[in-house]
């Protein structure tokens, strides 16, 4: 859907090159149709169009995100291999404990808090046991976590691969305690700059902002780029 601004290019564009009413013998040479098609191209682009919200689909989106969210991790989970065996207490299920983790993060509220959105996943089939809330603390520090969660941000923008062209790389900080904003250490990068948050660098697409990259640093690193910045 064009914007106003676009119409008013193609209008600039089409009086400079093809407008025979400019030109007194292009005028006499061309028909009164050319004239009267011409005249109906300009009035289409300099129409003033109001964009509405598209209700319809915008509520059957927002009534339907948590059940689709589900199940479209619940594909995308099942590449995740199993985890060999070998001795000692067997461990949890690596997919299982990722989609715990996938949904903690999604409905934003504590570990022992999510245990009943846990208890209604596992109901409907998604997953095999609803872990202790500290086992699901545990896996947030998992060393193979971050392995399969860059393949899987890679692996779920592949289906918007021909609509995008073009990419755009940004960061941002996020804090990670209940007393630690990135904005403070933003603004102040001085005393006020705590280690209770991290960055994230993401590369995302124009049109879709599907996130096809992420990388994310501790406040450690990040406090020794922007000294480094600093001294530059």
């Amino acid at each position: 859907m064009e914007s106003k601004k676009q119409r008013n290019q193609k209008y600039n564009n089409l009086t400079d090159s093809e407008n025979p009413c400019l030109d007194e013998e292009a005028l006499k040479i061309s028909s009164d149709n050319d004239i009267e098609t011409n005249q109906e191209i300009y009035s289409k682009l300099t129409e003033d169009v109001k964009h509405t919200q598209q209700w319809k689909e915008y509520n059957e989106a927002q009534t339907k995100e948590k059940l689709i969210f589900y199940k479209l991790l619940d594909e995308l989970l099942n590449i995740v291999p199993l985890r060999k065996y070998t001795f000692g207490r067997p461990r949890k299920s690596l997919r299982d404990m990722i989609f715990c983790c996938m949904i903690k993060i999604y409905s934003n509220t504590s570990s022992r808090r999510i245990i009943s959105d846990l208890e209604l996943a596992k109901r409907a089939g998604y997953i095999r046991d609803v872990p202790h809330f500290n086992t699901l603390l545990n896996y947030f520090d998992d060393s193979g976590m971050r392995i399969i969660l860059d393949y899987l941000i890679g692996l779920s923008a592949l289906p918007l691969k021909q609509v995008e062209k073009f990419f755009a790389i940004d960061s941002s900080g996020f804090g990670t305690g209940r007393f630690d904003r990135w904005v403070d250490v933003r603004n102040d990068f001085g005393a006020r700059a705590r280690k209770g948050y991290m960055k994230a660098h993401i590369c995302c697409g124009v049109k879709t902002n599907i996130v096809t990259s992420l990388q994310a640093y501790k406040s450690q690193e990040v406090l020794l780029e922007i000294q480094q910045c600093l001294k530059h």
